[in-house]
């Protein structure tokens, strides 16, 4: 299911994308359900920087770290020298969550929540041999932190409703911080509603869909 376009890679860090990859594809079909088995999944790997860079310009996306690309249905990252597996691995969780949504529910919007469940998938841990997602993000969670004391938070209200411009166009760390968070929250805390609130909305729930009457009537 998975196919690996290298380019100025070495075969054996090919080997351990495909590693990661598989193991992200089983864990995700686990957490959010769908089927994937009709389709492939693409991912293209860079070695070296001036080569990913030249590639993220000719796709529209010049300063991207990495990025998933809708209309090529193709991940692309850049990975360093030596080889950093756990970074190589986070990036590629969360850019193939994108992927994934994308395939498998159609799916790339609303923002919050496609790049809310890519920080969600790719903070995780590994316990006996199964990966288990929903990893406290420190970084974000100071950036939060931060943004409450200097009352620089970006509303729920409208957070929810950026479209794509407006998420990248401010604060995107802070952006990205509060669609981990939300999505965090929806995990944890709205098992009421949904036993399972990230699958409802990956599968195209609203948002209204999986809050409980009280996490509504206070405004989220």
């Amino acid at each position: 299911q998975l196919a690996t376009a290298k380019l100025a890679a070495r075969v054996d860090e090919i080997r351990a994308a495909g590693v990661y990859l598989e193991e992200f594809l089983r864990a995700l079909k686990r957490r959010l359900g769908g089927d994937p088995s009709e389709f492939r999944f693409s991912v293209r790997i860079f070695r070296r920087e001036r080569e990913f860079r030249i590639y993220a310009q000719c796709r529209g996306v010049p300063d991207a770290a990495s990025f998933y690309d809708p209309s090529g249905v193709e991940v692309a990252i850049h990975i360093t020298t030596p080889l950093d597996r756990d970074r190589m691995a986070r990036t590629l969780m969360h850019e193939f969550c994108h992927q994934y949504l994308h395939r498998v529910f159609e799916k790339t919007r609303p923002m919050w929540l496609a790049e809310g469940l890519a920080e969600y998938f790719s903070n995780y841990t590994v316990a006996r041999g199964t990966v288990v997602f929903g990893a406290d993000f420190p970084a974000h969670r100071e950036r939060i932190r931060k943004a409450l004391k200097e009352d620089n938070l970006i509303p729920l209200r409208i957070l929810v409703r950026m479209d794509r411009d407006a998420f990248y166009a401010g604060d995107v760390m802070l952006a990205y911080a509060e669609g981990w968070a939300l999505v965090r929250f929806l995990a944890q805390e709205q098992a009421d509603v949904h036993d399972d609130a990230l699958a409802a909305l990956g599968q195209g729930a609203s948002l209204a869909d999986v809050m409980t009457e009280e996490t509504a009537a206070a405004g989220w």
